[in-house]
């Protein structure tokens, strides 16, 4: 027998209060597998701690979706978290570490312009700024 599984993921998680609301509410009713948290997001330390009540409450058995997740064969495994690489909004997790040359004049991330100074001829200097902030996100 062919077991078909559909994962159903959720982005931006630390983004707002409401989108951290309604992701962890998703994924305690069983609607939603996994979720990416936005690292540099204003919510992103509040949603951690959520997400950390959320998997308790999992191990437990506290959730309102475990009785329908034993019945459909569904193992009570954690939830998915990944990482929402982000360099198009907000301010970089490294800070000063950044190139300013791929800022705007508050210090946050241009949004596609960052992208677009990425692909001009000479970018490459800022590969290891940009691998650092990548990796400080993860």
């Amino acid at each position: 027998m062919i077991r078909k599984l559909v994962a159903l993921h959720a982005d931006d998680l630390g983004f707002s209060e409401p989108i951290n609301a309604g992701i962890c509410g998703a994924l305690r009713g069983g609607l939603l597998t996994g979720a990416s948290v936005l690292a540099n997001a204003p919510e992103t330390e509040a949603a951690l701690a959520a997400w950390r009540r959320l998997e308790e409450d999992r191990r437990g058995g506290g959730l309102p979706s475990a009785e329908a997740r034993r019945l459909v064969d569904d193992p009570a495994r954690p939830f998915d978290l990944g990482v929402h690489l982000n360099v198009s909004q907000g301010r970089p997790v490294t800070g000063s570490g950044f190139p300013v040359a791929l800022l705007d004049a508050h210090g946050r991330f241009d949004g596609m312009r960052t992208f677009a100074r990425l692909l001009l001829p000479g970018a490459a200097r800022h590969a290891a700024a940009v691998r650092r902030e990548l990796a400080a996100q993860v």
